[in-house]
């Protein structure tokens, strides 16, 4: 898999969209008369009084929020945790198309479609950016760090022989 190569603006993005996400959880938890009132603001007719949209917007606010504790744990060491951070950019480019068909599918208004899927697309897009985004030979240099040293995103360089009891690049 191509290493990471900006991986502190990779790690900022992740804090971003975890605050975002997580927030967007807590949005579900707030009275129903504040929902309902956001809901008629917006041109949309007030949520149904039943208890399984209760118990669905609740569930749904929960794990929202925990992704964006999820994301924000792997944004402390996105070197680490590459493979996820690259499912990440998978399922937030995937989620903008599939965003839109069910905002769509639901009757809502266009410009809720296009926030939902633009915010989704922009955040994958982003990531994907950061990934390929190839350094400068100099860039690339200042980028390397001794070995057990953080860039800052939280990741700390491997030697490259990382296991234990061994010490690193000697043979």
């Amino acid at each position: 898999m191509k290493p990471f190569t900006r991986p502190r603006s990779m790690a900022f993005l992740m804090r971003v969209a975890a605050v975002s996400v997580f927030f967007s959880g807590v949005s579900f938890f707030l009275p129903e008369a504040s929902i309902n009132s956001f809901l008629v603001w917006c041109g949309l007719e007030q949520m149904p009084d039943a208890t399984m949209m209760r118990y669905i917007l609740r569930g749904a606010g929960y794990l929202q929020m925990a992704y964006g504790v999820f994301f924000w744990v792997v944004a402390k060491d996105v070197v680490r945790y590459q493979p996820i951070v690259v499912t990440f950019i998978v399922i937030f480019l995937v989620g903008a198309p599939a965003f839109y068909w069910i905002d769509a599918a639901a009757g809502l208004p266009w410009y809720w479609c296009l926030l939902d899927a633009g915010c989704c697309f922009l955040a994958g897009s982003i990531l994907l950016t950061f990934w390929l985004w190839t350094s400068s030979p100099k860039g690339a240099a200042a980028n390397r760090r001794p070995a057990g040293q953080s860039d800052g995103s939280g990741a700390l360089a491997r030697d490259s022989c990382s296991r234990p009891g061994v010490s690193g690049g000697g043979r």
